[in-house]
C-alpha cells in the first residue's frame, strides 16, 4: 500500500522541474533541485522518528493512517501551488511545504510498513518482499510518468491529473488500512534495550547498503549513463528504468519464498556470490540490457533477505523506535554519496566497482564462513 505515497513523492521531481524549466532561468531550476533535496533529507528522518514513536506508543495502524493523510494534504497543497504560478515565490513556498510533508510521511511509511507486514506475515521473508511490491510499483509508475504525462497539455492539468488521482485512491487506502489488524502488544509499555544502538546501526547498514545502492543507481545514475555511453535516447532510457523497476517489484517474491524454505543464510550467500560474479561480468559485457537486468536481479535478492534478518535478530518492538530513523539517515547519506562520487569526474566503472566491493566487504564474515566453515555458518547469527 506504499504505492500511492511513493508515486506522489517521486512524481513531484518531474512535474515541478518541468514547471521551473518553463521559466527559462537555470539558476531557479538549480536552486529548486538543491532545496528540494535538502528539504526531503531533513523531513524524512524527522518523520521516521516521530511516527516511529506513534507506532510504538499508540499503534501501528494509527501511524500508517497518518502517513496516508499527510500525503493527501501534500497532494492538495501541490494542486493549489499549480494554480499560483503567476506568483513564483508563493508557488515555490507552497510546493516546498508540501515537499516537507511528503518527506515526513515517506520517512515512516516505507520502514514502518516493512516491519508491520513482517509482523502480520508471521516473520516470513515473503512478507517483507510483499511490502516492497508497493514501493516498487510506485517507482515503476513514477519512472513511466514522463511518457504518460507528456500527453497531457498544461502544467496545471498534469498536477490535477497526478495528484487528484492520488487523493481519490488514498481514500481507498485509508478504508483498507482501518480494517487491518493491530500488532502492537498492549502489555508492552517500556522499551527494553536488548541490543545497543551501535549494533542496530551496524546491522541496518549491512542490510540496507546493497539494495540501497543498487536502487539509487537504477533510479538516478543508470538512465543518464545509458544515454551518454550507449547512445540510448532519453525516452528509451525511461523504458529501461521502468523495466528494471518491474523486476525489482516482483522478483524479490521469488527469492523470499525460497528463503522461507531453505533459510535466509543460503539466499544471502547466493546474493554475495552474485555480487562477486558481477565484477568480471560488468567489465566484460558492455550491454545496457544485460547490465540493468543483472543489477535489478541483484537488488532483488539482497532485498529479499536483508531486512528480515535484522528484524529476526533485534525484534520489531525495539526497531520501531530505531529502524525508521536509522534507515532513512543511511538512505539519505547513501544517495548523497552516490551522486557525489558519480559526478566527481572519476571513471563511472571505477566508482561502480568501488560500491560493489563495499557490499562484499560488509559481508566478508558471512562469505568467509560459508567458504571455509559452512556448518558453523548455518548457526552463525547474522552480524555476530
Amino acid at each position: 500500500m506504499s504505492f500511492i505515497e511513493w508515486f506522489d513523492f517521486l512524481i513531484f521531481i518531474y512535474i515541478f522541474i518541468a514547471f521551473f524549466k518553463s521559466q527559462n532561468d537555470s539558476s531557479i531550476l538549480n536552486a529548486f533541485q538543491q532545496l528540494g533535496i535538502i528539504i526531503s533529507f531533513i523531513a524524512r528522518p524527522i518523520g521516521a522518528y516521530v511516527l516511529g514513536l506513534v507506532s510504538l506508543k499508540i499503534g501501528r495502524i494509527t501511524s500508517l493512517l497518518y502517513t496516508v493523510k499527510l500525503m493527501m494534504v501534500a497532494s492538495f497543497l501541490l494542486i493549489v501551488a499549480a494554480y499560483m504560478t503567476d506568483h513564483l515565490i508563493l508557488c515555490a513556498t507552497i510546493a516546498f511545504i508540501a515537499r516537507f510533508i511528503q518527506g515526513f510521511s515517506i520517512g515512516s511509511e516505507t520502514s514502518s510498513n516493512y516491519m508491520y507486514i513482517y509482523e502480520i506475515s508471521k516473520k516470513k521473508a515473503t512478507g517483507v518482499a510483499i511490502a516492497g511490491v508497493g514501493v516498487a510499483c510506485g517507482q515503476v509508475l513514477a519512472s513511466f510518468a514522463p511518457n504518460l504525462l507528456n500527453g497531457i497539455g498544461s502544467f496545471q492539468d498534469k498536477i490535477l491529473w497526478a495528484y487528484g488521482s492520488s487523493i481519490l485512491l488514498s481514500f481507498v487506502v485509508l478504508y483498507l488500512r482501518k480494517s487491518m489488524p493491530e500488532t502492537k502488544d498492549p502489555r508492552y509499555q517500556n522499551i527494553k534495550q536488548k541490543v545497543s544502538v551501535f549494533k542496530i546501526t551496524h546491522e541496518i547498514l549491512k542490510a540496507v547498503f546493497p539494495f540501497g545502492f543498487l536502487i539509487y543507481y537504477v533510479l538516478i545514475i543508470f538512465p543518464k549513463h545509458a544515454e551518454q555511453h550507449y547512445g540510448i535516447s532519453k525516452e528509451f532510457s525511461y523504458y529501461y528504468l521502468t523495466y528494471a523497476c518491474l523486476i525489482i517489484a516482483f522478483l524479490p517474491l521469488l527469492f523470499a519464498s525460497i528463503a522461507d524454505k531453505i533459510g535466509t543464510s543460503k539466499v544471502l550467500t547466493l546474493a554475495i556470490y552474485m555480487t562477486v560474479l558481477f565484477i568480471p561480468l560488468f567489465l566484460l559485457i558492455k550491454d545496457p540490457f544485460f547490465q540493468i537486468t543483472y543489477i535489478a536481479a541483484l537488488n532483488s535478492i539482497h532485498f529479499s533477505v536483508a531486512l528480515v534478518r535484522v528484524f529476526n535478530d533485534v525484534g520489531t518492538e525495539q526497531l520501531y523506535l530505531h529502524f525508521p530513523l536509522i534507515y532513512n539517515v543511511i538512505m539519505a547519506a547513501l544517495s548523497s554519496f552516490i551522486v557525489a562520487f558519480f559526478n566527481s569526474g572519476l571513471e563511472h566503472d571505477h566508482v561502480f566497482l568501488m560500491f560493489l566491493f563495499g557490499i562484499i566487504a560488509l559481508h566478508y564474515k558471512h562469505l568467509f564462513f560459508f567458504l571455509f566453515n559452512p556448518k558453523k555458518a548455518q548457526s552463525k547469527i547474522y552480524g555476530s
